[in-house]
């Protein structure tokens, strides 16, 4: 999830700075292979919409990719995206307010972009 919360971020980012619909991108989107629990969900449900209600917070999600980074260097393999994730999701946390739902981690990159997805 964390994996697609950042690529939906920057997808949907890159998708306004041209110009796109993004309720239609999104409605696109669903009724094709990119569909996901985010795109389905997060996106209209907490991004969109602006809500961002806490159901996970944002430290717990970088806790768990940090744990999942940990899992990987101990069985000594190579996942670059799972590293690149967890220190995505993990400097989106270090940014956020204390207590921020997961979904937030898209302001961060709404921040870079000087975009707001809604």
């Amino acid at each position: 999830m964390a994996v697609n919360l950042c690529s939906v971020a920057e997808g949907f980012t890159t998708l306004k700075a041209h110009g796109v619909n993004l309720q239609q991108a999104l409605d696109c989107i669903n009724a094709s292979s990119g569909k996901s629990g985010v795109t389905e969900t997060v996106l209209p449900q907490r991004v969109l919409n602006r809500s961002f209600p806490l159901t996970f917070a944002l430290p717990l999600l970088a806790k768990d990719t940090g744990i999942a980074l940990d899992l990987v260097r101990e069985a000594k393999l190579s996942a670059p995206v799972i590293a690149l994730t967890q220190s995505l999701i993990q400097s989106a946390s270090n940014l956020a307010e204390k207590d921020s739902d997961f979904s937030s981690a898209v302001k961060m990159y709404e921040s870079w972009s000087k975009i707001t997805l809604e």
